[in-house]
C-alpha cells in the first residue's frame, strides 16, 4: 500500500505532546495529524486516517479521515443495565438442608418388619398351642 495515495488506512494514537499527535497506523508507519489544535485524542484512540503529504523532513502528515465509534450499541447498554439491576436486586434464596431418603424406604422397610414380628408371634403362639394339645 503507498503511502501518497490519500487512502483511508486504520491506525491509533500512540504519543499526544503539545499541538502534536503522532498515530501508528496498521501498515506499521508512524505519522503525525496536520489537524492536532482542534482535536482531543487520547493515547491509544483508534480511528481511520488519510495521508495528505510528506513534510519536507520526510514525516508524514495525516488528517483524521473517519473516528472510530468507541460508544456502545444502545441493545448492549440495555442488557448491561438489565444485568445490574438484577444483581443489585438480587435476595438470595435460603438454603434448604435436604432430607437424605433412603433408596430402599426405610419406613416402608420398618413397617414390613414390624407386621413380619406380628406375623412371627403369631406363629410361635398357635404353634405352642398344637404341640400343648398334642401333648
Amino acid at each position: 500500500m503507498s503511502t501518497d495515495n490519500g487512502g483511508a488506512i486504520p491506525g491509533e494514537v500512540v504519543s499526544v505532546e503539545s499541538g502534536r499527535i503522532e498515530v501508528r497506523l496498521d501498515t506499521g508507519q508512524v505519522g503525525v495529524l496536520s489537524e492536532a489544535d482542534g482535536l482531543a485524542l487520547e493515547v491509544g484512540y483508534r480511528g481511520v486516517f488519510r495521508i495528505e503529504r510528506r513534510s519536507g523532513e520526510g514525516e508524514i502528515l495525516l488528517s483524521l479521515s473517519q473516528p472510530a465509534t468507541n460508544t456502545p450499541s444502545p441493545a448492549f447498554d440495555r442488557e448491561f443495565t438489565r444485568l445490574r439491576d438484577a444483581l443489585a436486586n438480587h435476595r438470595p434464596s435460603p438454603i434448604k438442608e435436604r432430607t437424605v431418603k433412603s433408596p430402599l424406604g426405610e419406613e416402608r422397610m420398618e413397617d414390613w418388619i414390624e407386621r413380619v414380628d406380628r406375623a412371627v408371634s403369631r406363629l410361635r403362639k398357635h404353634r405352642a398351642k398344637r404341640l400343648n394339645d398334642r401333648i
